[in-house]
C-alpha cells in the first residue's frame, strides 16, 4: 500500500534512529546520530530557502537521513551500503521507483570526490559539509579524528590532523548561493585559525598551555541544551512519541531551566566580585 509522504518520512525518521541506536558502533564518534540529524536539517533549510518542489524537497530529506547508515555495515564505500539501506526501506514503503533512484543518486554523491550534478545533489553535499562553516568545527573534527583513529587503528598527531583539515578547507567549496553566504564568514574564521597553528612550531603545539575557555559555564550549557531538544520537540517530522519524550525532562531539570538558569546567567557578571554570593547561588540553584 502507497503511503503518503509524510507518513513515510516519519517511518524513516523512526526507522533512522532505531538503526543507530542498535546498529551503529558508538566508536563513531562523528558520524553519529546527531550528524545525521543536523545534515538532515540544513539540507532542508537550504531546500527550503532555494524553493525546491515539495517533491524534490521529499527525496532530498529521504536522502539525507540515509546517507550515513552505510557506517553501520562498511566505512570504505559506506555510501553504496546507505543507498542499498534506503532502497530496500523505500520499497517496503512503496515509494515509487522515480524517487527511490533520486534517493540513490543523492546519496553516492555524498561521495568526498564526487562531480556534484545537479541543484539536490549540490544542496545535500553542503548540508553534509556545512561544519566547514560553524563556530564547533574544532570540536567536531577532534571527533573525527578520534573516529579514525580506532578505525584505522593508529595514533592521528596533532600536527597531522592541523594539516590534514588545513588541506580540507583549503579544497572546499560550498555548491549553492545559499551556502556560501550562510557559511562562508565562519569557514574563513576557520581556516585562519588552522593556518596560525599550523605555523607554530610543534614544541609550541606539544606544550602549549590549556585554553581559557576549556571549561564552559554550565548554566549555559544548560541552555545550550534545552535548546536543541526545543528544536526538536518542535519538529513535527519527527515521530510523534520521539517529539513528546523530548521534552518529558526530570522534575529538577524542568524546574530550575527556564527560570533559575537564565536569571542567574544575566546577573553572574555583577556578582564577580563577590564569591560568597557566588557559592551561595551556586549552591542552592543545583
Amino acid at each position: 500500500m502507497q503511503r503518503s509522504d509524510p507518513e513515510v518520512l516519519e517511518r524513516a525518521h523512526l526507522h533512522v534512529r532505531r538503526w543507530f541506536a542498535q546498529r551503529m558502533s558508538k566508536r563513531m564518534r562523528f558520524h553519529d546520530l546527531e550528524h545525521t540529524l543536523t545534515v538532515t536539517r540544513t539540507a532542508i533549510a537550504i531546500g527550503r530557502a532555494m524553493r525546491i518542489s515539495g517533491a524534490d524537497l521529499f527525496a532530498l530529506e529521504l536522502a539525507a537521513l540515509f546517507h550515513d547508515t552505510g557506517y553501520a555495515l562498511a566505512y570504505e564505500g559506506h555510501e553504496e551500503e546507505s543507498a542499498e539501506l534506503a532502497e530496500a526501506f523505500l520499497a517496503k514503503q512503496a515509494v515509487s521507483i522515480t524517487t527511490r533512484r533520486k534517493v540513490r543518486s543523492l546519496i553516492m554523491a555524498t561521495r568526498m570526490k564526487s562531480r556534484v550534478r545537479g541543484t539536490l545533489q549540490a544542496i545535500l553535499r553542503d548540508a553534509d559539509s556545512a561544519k566547514a562553516g560553524q563556530a564547533d568545527f574544532e570540536e567536531r573534527g577532534e571527533l573525527l579524528r578520534q573516529e579514525l583513529e580506532f578505525v584505522k587503528g593508529l595514533r592521528i598527531s596533532e600536527r597531522q590532523w592541523i594539516r590534514t583539515n588545513l588541506a580540507y578547507l583549503e579544497a572546499h567549496v560550498f555548491h549553492t548561493v545559499h551556502a556560501r553566504r550562510r557559511y562562508s564568514a565562519q569557514k574563513r574564521i576557520n581556516l585562519g585559525q588552522l593556518r596560525l597553528k599550523a605555523a607554530q612550531p610543534k614544541a609550541l603545539l606539544a606544550t602549549r598551555p590549556l585554553p581559557q575557555d576549556r571549561y564552559f559555564e554550565r548554566d549555559l550549557s544548560w541552555l545550550s541544551f534545552n535548546d536543541r531538544v526545543l528544536q526538536e520537540a518542535k519538529d513535527a517530522r519527527n515521530p510523534l512519541l520521539e517529539r513528546d519524550d523530548s521534552t518529558d525532562l526530570p522534575p529538577p531539570e524542568r524546574a530550575a531551566t527556564p527560570i533559575s538558569r537564565i536569571t542567574l546567567v544575566k546577573i553572574l557578571p555583577r556578582l564577580a566580585s563577590c564569591a560568597f554570593l557566588r557559592c551561595w547561588m551556586f549552591a542552592h540553584l543545583e
